[in-house]
């Protein structure tokens, strides 16, 4: 027999009107999982050196390796600016050469990263790059040298730039601020990303005129020991300075992410803009054992040795040091053996763990890895550092996150509470009949 409806008009006006608003909620919640990919916390910035990609994803690292879930825009670097027409290295770009730059390397990450729901972006320039960068960004040529950037990234599929000017002097920022200007005109936002790098001695207060205009200013806080001038020996990237300060005056605390991070508050940069910098790997000194030593004891210096070359070559538990107030990784040797004192100041997952905490507990942007192929492990297809941010990532405390958690347990109360109900009252009728 054919059910009847038993429910009051009143009662059936109300369950419409609790079913509408349970609708409206789980499509509310369903808009705020796809706007943004549900990321309102801290970023990661992971730079995948063209490098490692080889001719044609055919190198040390395949981009089907690349474990997406470890960072929230992964930037592919680096397109090298030149001093003339058209202002980029086509060498680099559209062959193997050096920076793997390739368009069919381009166009696989840009896809195997929109698969995964992460931005693309990819770099213009690097270390040294500051005189072809003046000349691109003359009047003269400043809207050619924007248009080919445009014309890059809208071709490899690629959703926005980031500026890796080095080293930025005083008189150069005029002209880094004017392409600034020129790409955000080019490229809106939220739609494009527009992010930029900041060294130890860049001008800190020209980055609050452009903060407006960019979504990530990353301070790169690794390397800090390799400007020896007028300091002792020191982390290469060391979370705070743990009250050590620099001999030339006995004043100046020795570099560290807490001690950067302040100088670009001072300068008026919102911290919500900042990010830290983590290198997977560090540098080697011979003739010390620590940090804090004169360097006049140093007779050799190896910098940027890798993570993996760290762990394969040098690594020895016993001479491993963490240090807790500066919150830092380091290998230190006495001698022995015929070998003479060796320091390795590097970044190591505990290093990372400890920078991707400080971003929470200092309420900052978030953090770029410098770059993901020097920890990557051929062997097991694995890469420690990705592993560590990925799980940083999953712990969702953001307030999107929350706002998501608690409309979910809303729409489940009252489905519950609507089934509940449905069923009861569908009971009753087909006793009744």
């Amino acid at each position: 027999m054919k059910l009847q409806n038993r429910y009051h008009p009143e009662e059936q006006s109300q369950l419409e009107k609790t079913v509408k608003r349970s609708f409206r909620l789980g499509l509310l919640a369903f808009v705020l999982f796809i706007v943004g990919n549900v990321h309102a916390g801290p970023w990661v910035t992971a730079y995948v050196g063209g490098w490692w990609l080889g001719i044609n994803d055919n190198g040390q690292m395949p981009i089907s390796r690349i474990d997406f879930r470890g960072m929230t825009v992964c930037d592919h670097m680096a397109l090298i600016p030149t001093v003339r027409s058209p202002f980029i290295d086509t060498a680099l770009t559209d062959n193997w050469v050096t920076n793997g730059m390739s368009s069919q390397n381009s166009l696989k990450l840009t896809r195997a990263a929109h698969l995964a729901r992460v931005k693309c972006i990819f770099t213009i320039g690097a270390g040294n790059t500051r005189e072809a960068f003046l000349s691109a960004t003359n009047p003269a040529n400043l809207n050619a040298f924007v248009a080919t950037l445009v014309d890059f990234m809208e071709h490899r599929h690629y959703d926005g730039v980031d500026i890796d000017w080095e080293p930025l002097r005083r008189t150069d920022v005029d002209q880094w601020e004017d392409l600034i200007v020129a790409l955000r005109k080019m490229l809106p936002s939220p739609k494009y990303l527009i992010t930029v790098t900041a060294g130890w001695g860049s001008p800190t207060d020209a980055y609050e005129s452009i903060q407006g205009y960019v979504d990530q200013i990353n301070i790169m806080t690794y390397d800090f020991d390799t400007d020896a001038s007028g300091y002792n020996s020191w982390y290469s990237g060391s979370v705070y300075s743990a009250g050590v300060v620099a001999p030339f005056d006995n004043r100046t605390p020795v570099p560290s992410c807490d001690y950067m991070v302040g100088q670009f508050e001072k300068a008026g940069i919102a911290a919500s803009k900042l990010g830290i910098g983590c290198e997977p790997g560090g540098d080697l000194w011979i003739g010390i054992n620590g940090p804090d030593q004169s360097i006049a004891s140093v007779t050799s210096w190896k910098p940027d040795i890798s993570y993996n070359d760290i762990v394969r070559n040098y690594f020895q538990p016993q001479i491993y040091h963490w240090d807790d107030k500066a919150e830092a990784a380091c290998l230190g040797c006495k001698p022995h053996d015929g070998k003479g004192d060796w320091f390795l100041s590097f970044d190591d997952t505990n290093a990372l763990k400890a920078k991707l905490e400080y971003v929470r507990e200092a309420g900052i942007g978030g953090l770029i890895i410098y770059e993901i192929g020097m920890s990557y492990d051929k062997a097991s297809g694995r890469n420690p550092f990705l592993d560590v941010s990925r799980d940083y990532l999953r712990r969702d405390s953001s307030p999107k996150g929350k706002s998501i958690r608690k409309i979910h347990k809303q729409i489940k109360r009252r489905v519950f509470n609507i089934t509940h109900q449905y069923s009861e009252e569908q009971t009753f009728t087909r006793r009744e009949e």
